[in-house]
């Protein structure tokens, strides 16, 4: 699951709720953008490996598509 910030534009998500089975932070980064142009923060560059950091500062419909991309791709 994931967990709602409280106030915040970023949020750290288990790479599990992807639904990958890539387990490096950093290899899910560089995946996502290169082949989904979706750009993810490596959460071991926070002292979090496992999690990813987004950001959600975009309108609805535009994270909704890069999230399907995700989805689509990464599996």
């Amino acid at each position: 699951p994931i967990t709602r910030p409280a106030s915040a534009l970023y949020a750290f998500i288990p790479l599990s709720a992807f639904g990958t089975s890539i387990k490096d932070s950093e290899t899910f980064c560089l995946r996502a953008l290169e082949q989904c142009n979706v750009a993810t923060v490596p959460g071991k560059a926070f002292g979090v490996e496992g999690y990813v950091r987004c950001s959600f500062g975009l309108p609805e419909q535009e994270i909704e598509e890069a999230l399907a991309q995700l989805a689509k791709s990464l599996l």
